[in-house]
Formats: structure tokens, sequence, C-alpha cells
């Protein structure tokens, strides 16, 4: 049976720059930066990278419909919809707390994973997404957690962002990628987001130009958060076919461990000892964890 220790290795490196677009994107939104404009330069950076990366292979090789369907569920419930809610939501929150309701990705994952038979019910598996769930309940339960409760309300919206990625998820590892790399279906999801985001820019008038007024920070934050993504996400897709949608969702835990870590470092964001009780809940969590198949 072969080892699966490298693949907890290519989740915590993916962690940890996920982990860093939530401080970035913090520095991003301190503008007023229309988010809609946001969401745009990220797509098309991503666009771009992804594009530069593909063209060795080339782009559409033996392209199918099925390939298209898979770039548009992508598109809209990897990209823009949760793009939308976290942008709107760090612009209210701190960013250590945006990075606990990361946490929620895998606690949404396991039932909707059960119910297309993409994964088996274990008691351990079960166990050690309860364990997120405690850990969640550890940093947002006590009365301290929230700097301002009158940004309560900011919380259930940004777990819808989750919940988008949860069903993104399963969508991959249900539909499969078929002869498809993780890069293509960036690239691919990326155009479909380009063609419904930018109409809706021109048309708001939310297109605003970067770097207008001299290199800023939020400026500059808004694109390495976008090439930061780009890596994470197109491992995350190779992932989720290697490993199981489970296993890899459990990189949200992974996310919220470095975002509270780069919060501390890049925001200077103070966090109370219950957010360092559930970091040791996470990680026992994240140990009962395993991936499915062969590589289990």
């Amino acid at each position: 049976m072969k080892s699966t220790n490298w693949l907890f290795g290519v989740l915590i490196l993916v962690g940890a720059c996920w982990g860093m677009t939530i401080p970035l994107s913090k520095i991003a939104v301190s503008t007023d930066f229309p988010i809609s404009g946001m969401i745009f330069w990220q797509v098309l950076t991503i666009a771009v990278i992804s594009f530069f990366l593909q063209i060795r292979t080339g782009i559409w090789r033996g392209l199918k419909r099925r390939d298209v369907m898979m770039f548009l569920g992508v598109a809209a419930l990897g990209t823009l919809f949760p793009a939308a809610i976290q942008f709107k939501a760090v612009q209210n929150l701190p960013a250590g707390i945006m990075a606990i309701v990361v946490a929620l990705v895998p606690i949404f994952i396991l039932p909707i994973a059960l119910f297309t038979g993409k994964e088996t019910f274990a008691w351990k598996r079960l166990f050690g997404v309860l364990m997120g769930l405690i850990a969640i309940l550890l940093l947002v339960g006590p009365p301290d957690s929230l700097p301002d409760q009158s940004k309560a309300i900011f919380i259930l919206l940004a777990i819808l962002a989750p919940l988008s990625y949860a069903f993104e998820d399963n969508f991959i590892a249900y539909f499969g990628l078929g002869e498809m790399t993780p890069n293509q279906v960036l690239f691919g999801s990326s155009l479909i987001g380009l063609a419904f985001i930018t109409p809706f820019i021109i048309i708001t008038g939310s297109y605003f130009t970067p770097f207008a007024d001299g290199w800023a920070n939020p400026d500059g934050a808004m694109f390495a958060s976008a090439v930061l993504h780009c890596f994470a996400y197109g491992t995350f897709i190779w992932m989720i076919g290697v490993a199981g949608p489970v296993f890899t969702g459990f990189v949200a835990y992974l996310v919220t461990t470095f975002g509270f870590i780069w919060s501390i470092f890049l925001l200077g964001e103070a966090h109370s000892n219950w957010i360092y009780a559930a970091l040791m809940v996470m990680f026992v969590g994240m140990i009962l964890v395993r991936p499915q198949g062969e590589h289990a």
C-alpha cells in the first residue's frame, strides 16, 4: 500500500497559500474598489496565468460538451459566487473570523458526498469532521469572539461561500475531469467567468484601473491574492481526483490555521486563547481524515 504522507504535504502547501489570500483580500478591500471590479481582475489574472501554463500542451484538445458544463459549474460555484460573498464579508469582518468560516467546507462536503455515493460512511472520518465543527464552536461561541456583534449578520452571509465550495468539490468529484487537466479546467472556467463578469462591470460602471495611483498596497494585494489562488485552486482540483472530496475539502481547516497566522503577521490581528485551542482540535480532526480508495 502506497504511503499517503506526500498528500498531506501537498494539502499543507495549498492551505498555506490559500490562507494567505484571506488577509490579502482584507487589504484589497480596504479601498473603495467595487467588488465586481476586483472579481474581474482576479479572474483575468487567473486566466492569463493558466493560459501560459496550458499553451505547451494545447488549449482545447478534444474539448467536449461535458467539459464546457464543467467550466460553467466551476466558474459559478468556485469563483464568481463565493468570491462576491467573501469580498463583501471580509469588508465587515476581521480576516481571522473569515478564516474560521472557511473551515465549514468539509462539514458541508460530507453529507453531499455521502448522498452522491462518492464517499462511504466511516465513524472515524465522521468524527474527524465533527472535530472541525467543535473547533468552530470554540471560536465563535464565546461572547468575545467577535469584536463587533452588530457584524454577526455577515458571518451568516460568509457561510454561503463554503457551502458553494462544498457543492463545487462534489460537482468535480461526481462528474470527473475526463481527459482534461486541472489547469485546463482552471483556464476554461476563468474564460467563462470573464464572459459573465465583463458585461456586468461595463453595465454597472464598476470597472477600475489598478495601480492608477502608483503601486499601492491594496492593488498589489489584490493581484498577489489572485496568483496564490490560481496555484491553490488548480492543485485543489487535482487533489479531488487523487484523494477524494472529503479529504481534499479538509484543506479548509488548514486555510483556517494559516489564515489566522498570516492575519497576525500581516494585519497585526490579536486573538484569544480560544483560537489556539480550536486550532489544536482542527489538527486532531485532520489526522482522523484519510484519502479514499487506494490512497486510504
